[in-house]
């Protein structure tokens, strides 16, 4: 996660922590684990932790996953535009300052989504629509404070994590 924030892979850094959410807080209200982010990552998570945590499944696509099924690939597509449109959210709300170099990419998912998982060039396709996003979401850490912040909830969740392991440990 640290690299990822420090390499500005926001995209991915939240990706990672959503993960690591579903691990340390699986049985934890939804509304509750979205009270304890950071105003930014909330903001980018929000959409995916209400529907993962209540519809499932409780799986997160760090990556796209070229040899997975269909259903895999459609879910995938879903978690990177909702990860996308709630950084977008964050980035207005919170008003954060963005370089003019950084344009605002496609919003949602294309209309032809079946299609576009099922062609034979699935993969760069995927890419190819979310590159933008993914070239404006790196321009979210570059304001002073977002990175600060999110290290202070990742000290939180590592601390959450070697805590349960302790008490699991005792347990055992």
């Amino acid at each position: 996660m640290v690299e990822c924030l420090m390499s500005r892979k926001v995209d991915r850094y939240y990706l990672v922590a959503l993960q690591i959410l579903l691990i340390v807080f699986p049985d934890s209200d939804h509304k509750a684990v979205l009270e304890t982010l950071p105003a930014m990552m909330r903001n980018a998570l929000e959409e995916t932790i209400q529907r993962i945590w209540i519809q499932g499944p409780k799986k997160v696509y760090l990556d796209y996953p070229a040899e997975g099924s269909k259903d895999e690939r459609i879910e995938c597509w879903k978690q990177r535009a909702e990860l996308y449109h709630g950084i977008e959210i964050g980035i207005e709300s919170l008003d954060v300052g963005i370089f003019a170099v950084c344009q605002k990419g496609p919003d949602g998912l294309p209309p032809d989504l079946h299609e576009k998982v099922e062609s034979s060039e699935h993969c760069s396709i995927f890419t190819d629509h979310f590159a933008v996003n993914m070239r404006r979401a790196a321009c979210v850490f570059e304001t002073t404070q977002l990175p600060g912040r999110e290290m202070e909830f990742l000290v939180f969740v590592l601390n959450e994590m070697m805590q349960r392991e302790a008490e699991t440990s005792k347990e055992l």
